[in-house]
């Protein structure tokens, strides 16, 4: 199985990253699993090689704008494909995206016929031979989450946009590969200490992670607002020895 990073960027994109969104590819199955959409999806998954009128299954962890403005434009190239598709997210977030698409009338018989499934409703919300993924609470916004994903004893914890919450803290062992929000440096945040009530900054994640040992720490959703902020970022987390830094595109390979 391997994770794509599709993006890594925080709201603010740069040139070199977009907003952040996970693809989960699993091939045995067959199955690719989206988590969060902002914008160019079919562009980002045609440049894959992907076929985007494959993508049946799209997590949705917040509702902020980028992580669904994607979802209208995304449905929309689904035009009379006669698709079915599953969008995976709390009651909250999905009040609001049946809302965004009906204001486009993209929930009428042209377009993929949508099922809505509350991530909190069941212990998986999805799960199949070799995978299971659950949701747990974060602190970020009303109904926000993240993910924790179990592959093969292997756990892959997506935190999504959030505070530092001992929700997190608690599922980490030595198996577990960690996608963590890492907004910005500690420098940053002490200029702006009001994102300390929605992300998590580099030496909080640095702390995090001597703490709990994960196998593998992957920062995302970077804030690179300032000049020399990416590295920043990285002497803040320069005590953590296993560290991947992804790229817009780059891939986590789970085996």
């Amino acid at each position: 199985m391997k994770i794509i990073f599709l993006g890594t960027a925080s709201s603010i994109s740069t040139k070199e990253r977009d907003n952040t969104s996970l693809l989960i590819c699993e091939p045995k199955n067959r199955e690719l699993i989206l988590i969060d959409c902002p914008g160019s999806l079919v562009s980002k998954l045609k440049r894959l090689n992907l076929n985007y009128t494959k993508l049946n299954k799209i997590v949705i962890t917040h509702h902020h704008p980028d992580h669904i403005y994607g979802l209208v434009s995304l449905i929309h190239s689904q035009y009379k494909l006669n698709k079915k598709l599953t969008i995976f997210s709390s009651n909250f977030s999905i009040r609001i995206i049946k809302k965004l698409l009906g204001l486009f009338n993209l929930t009428s018989k042209n377009y993929p016929r949508t099922s809505f499934i509350d991530v909190f409703s069941r212990k998986y919300f999805f799960k199949n031979l070799d995978l299971k993924i659950s949701a747990f609470k974060n602190k970020h916004c009303p109904g926000s989450f993240g993910i924790n994903i179990i592959y093969k004893n292997k756990n892959i914890i997506y935190s999504s946009d959030t505070a530092l919450t001992k929700n997190v803290e608690k599922l980490i062992d030595k198996n577990t590969y960690l996608i963590h929000d890492c907004t910005a440096s500690s420098r940053f945040f002490k200029k702006y200490p009001l994102l300390y009530n929605l992300h998590t900054e580099a030496k909080q994640l640095k702390e995090l992670a001597l703490r709990t040992k994960p196998k593998l720490l992957i920062p995302i959703h970077f804030l690179l607002l300032r000049k020399g902020e990416f590295k920043n970022i990285k002497e803040d987390l320069k005590e953590v020895k296993n560290v991947f830094f992804p790229e817009d595109f780059s891939s986590l390979y789970i085996r």
